[in-house]
């Protein structure tokens, strides 16, 4: 019986061809992997950098106009001696004596983060235009462009909704109180104050309220369904009943502030709050989640003269070409594998003038 012979010559892969051919297609595809994982983990750092970046300037740009509007609504009756009570959500009573206050400093200093607080009183929202004034009783517009007033005014004395500032108001920079004995009436269009309204008709009404600049750790889901902390700057407005957070901007870690009565020397404390002219402030940003970057350090630093006397705030002095320097704030280096950044921004308080 004839034998078919194999031709060694013929199509086809040997064993060892086939290895190696094995090997170098898993080569290869290890390259790519590595160039697709590579590639991804740049999008998403690239990805954090921005969100950071907007956060940062989301914060810089909330804070100065809240910092630039704080008196407005109430600074002369603050330096006419008059005061604001009530309870601040979650906290208890409060009396406010100026438009900013309740300064509390938290110094920052190597990889320690202690933010600053403090509260700022301005009429934070349009509550109504008026229709017409008759002594101490005021009747808002109603019908159609004209809604409901929100938060609704309320003449309870345990509230921050009895203040409010009406513009143009002949008085000056001032608030005027609701009368405890009144009711509201009307929808909350129908007010009765505890003195005469000297303001023109179509004049604008804003509730004036104490609100809290803080940074308070808070849960998030982030974009794997992970349950993470991150610092989210707040501010809580104390003419809402509970304990409500508007957030200013999220993943902000320090907050720093000072203070210029002068607007040449600063301070962390001023002795009279009610001669503040400028603020400044300095936030520190950071990624919501790790990106590998290196440790960093920031450092804001300043001319003595610039500071005020006694220089207590310096975490430490210096002389470097002949000028006297002060380190007023220091965090980092940070080894977390977090990106940071920091931004600074600087108000002229226009409503105290």
């Amino acid at each position: 019986m004839a034998r078919k012979i194999m031709n060694s010559n013929g199509d086809g892969f040997t064993i060892v061809e086939l290895i190696i051919a094995m090997l170098a297609m898993m080569v290869l595809i290890g390259a790519l992997v590595l160039v697709f994982i590579s590639q991804s983990r740049m999008s998403v750092s690239e990805e954090e950098m921005l969100s950071l970046q907007m956060n940062l300037r989301v914060a810089t740009e909330r804070l100065s106009h809240a910092f630039s509007h704080a008196g407005f609504g109430g600074y002369d009756s603050f330096q006419d001696g008059f005061s604001m009570t009530g309870n601040e959500p979650g906290a208890g009573n409060i009396t406010i004596n100026t438009f900013v206050s309740n300064i509390e400093n938290g110094e920052s200093i190597s990889t320690t983060l202690d933010p600053d607080s403090l509260v700022i009183v301005y009429g934070f929202k349009k509550i109504g235009t008026v229709d017409s004034i008759t002594d101490n009783v005021v009747q808002l517009k109603s019908g159609s462009g004209y809604p409901a007033p929100s938060p609704l005014p309320d003449q309870d004395v345990n509230l921050f909704k009895r203040y409010f500032y009406f513009f143009p108001n002949y008085e000056g920079n001032v608030f005027s109180v609701l009368d405890p004995s009144a009711n509201v009436a009307d929808g909350g269009r129908k007010l009765t104050f505890l003195r005469n309204v000297d303001a023109p008709e179509e004049a604008t009404m804003y509730m004036v309220s104490p609100s809290r600049i803080q940074i308070v750790e808070t849960a998030k889901t982030n974009r794997i369904g992970k349950t993470i902390t991150i610092p989210t700057l707040y501010l809580k407005n104390f003419a809402y009943t509970s304990a409500q957070y508007w957030i200013v901007a999220e993943n902000i870690e320090d907050l720093q502030v000072q203070y210029s009565t002068d607007g040449e020397k600063w301070l962390d404390d001023p002795v009279n709050l009610l001669d503040i002219r400028k603020i400044r402030f300095w936030v520190v940003g950071r990624s919501e989640n790790q990106t590998g970057v290196q440790s960093q350090v920031f450092e804001v630093t300043d001319l003595t003269k610039n500071i005020g006397e006694p220089v207590d705030m310096c975490i430490e002095q210096y002389t470097e070409d002949g000028d006297s320097h002060c380190v007023m704030y220091r965090v980092g280096p940070f080894s977390d594998g977090y990106a940071r950044m920091l931004s600074r921004g600087e108000v002229v308080l226009r409503n105290v003038f």
